[in-house]
């Protein structure tokens, strides 16, 4: 399960680097017009809170395993 973490955070973040090449002003993002500038901020949240979320439970892990 923490590993699903650590892929949707490489997801998001491979989907926020792909913004940067595509020519678009507007995004979809849940069925409303965003600025391009406000979904990559959007996706780059996203991202760096799975990889947060992965660091937490890997030290969690190894704090049940040191115990």
């Amino acid at each position: 399960m923490k590993y699903l973490s650590l892929i949707l955070g490489i997801l998001f973040l491979i989907s926020f680097g792909y913004t940067f090449f595509e020519n678009s002003e507007t995004k979809e993002f849940l069925s409303f017009t965003v600025d391009i500038w406000m979904y990559q901020l959007i996706y780059f949240l996203i991202a760096i809170s799975q990889f947060y979320f992965f660091y937490k439970r890997s030290n969690e892990q190894k704090k049940n395993i040191e115990i």
